[in-house]
């Protein structure tokens, strides 16, 4: 029987895979220790080639004599459905930070003040820090330096067993939203002014043939590529919605293609 990749009715592609980023290291060489691998999970792939071509014109002729081609252009567009921190860092020409003892912003959705005047956070209060509380009728409520809330409208941080904002008797009851500058240790990354580094990309995915009977294990080699265009955080409330970075392809390895794709084949 002949090679599988010569089976009548082609083959479908059923996945689009998972991606290895690996470092390009300025003497050429890899490094794949600091090599990363998606843990996002991934909609779509697509790799697009592109060539440009220059006619050489013929006088004696309505037509060109021929063409050259003068520019290779190509992309890979990764289209993922969740965020990947560690990838995003990598497109941001930096890498993931663990912050030991770290600020972080949190604010509350409305709370009632509870009967004995005072509303439990679940969060540590960094002392000195920003805390605003606001009431659901437009009161701005003013952080006391009395031992206890002493009128309508002031409140007074407890932290003394977790973080407990206590109120003035006569608030009991009323809605408020808290604001408040909280301690944490973080995990982050920046936008950083270094570019990102150059990356050789390799697609692991999976093709079948039409009736499903076979799988083909396929390999798609970029050389050499670098992120491009925006990285777009979208904040938004549907899940379904999709995040996609682009890379550019450019001159491959010594000894390598720019790009290739690989079929592991079996006779039988």
């Amino acid at each position: 029987m002949g090679s599988i990749l010569r089976t009548k009715g082609g083959f479908v592609i059923d996945r689009p895979g998972n991606v290895l980023f690996i470092p390009v290291k300025s003497d050429g060489t890899l490094d794949y220790a600091n090599a990363i691998r998606n843990t996002a999970v991934i909609n779509t792939i697509t790799v697009t080639n592109s060539k440009t071509k220059t006619e050489i014109p013929d006088g004696n002729s309505f037509y060109p004599a021929g063409d050259r081609v003068t520019a290779i252009t190509g992309t890979v567009a990764i289209d993922f459905s969740t965020v990947d921190p560690a990838i995003w860092a990598m497109c941001s020409g930096t890498t993931l930070k663990d912050n030991a003892s770290d600020e972080m912003i949190k604010m509350y959705d409305y709370q009632k003040i509870g009967a004995d005047g005072t509303i439990t956070l679940t969060d540590e209060y960094k002392a000195g820090g920003f805390i605003q509380v606001i009431g659901s009728d437009g009161t701005v409520y003013e952080n006391t330096d009395d031992s206890e809330p002493a009128a309508v409208g002031e409140f007074k941080v407890d932290t003394t067993s977790g973080t407990k904002i206590k109120f003035y008797t006569n608030d009991v009851g009323k809605d408020v939203a808290i604001t408040m500058m909280t301690t944490a240790s973080t995990t982050s990354f920046s936008q950083g002014r270094t570019a990102m580094k150059y990356h050789k990309i390799i697609i692991d995915t999976e093709y079948s043939t039409l009736n499903d009977t076979e799988k083909l294990p396929v390999n798609v080699v970029i050389s050499q590529a670098s992120v491009s265009g925006d990285m777009a955080d979208a904040l938004q409330k549907d899940p379904s919605a999709t995040k996609t970075l682009t890379f550019n392809m450019y001159a491959p390895l010594p000894g390598e293609e720019p790009y290739s794709i690989k079929f592991k084949t079996t006779n039988e």
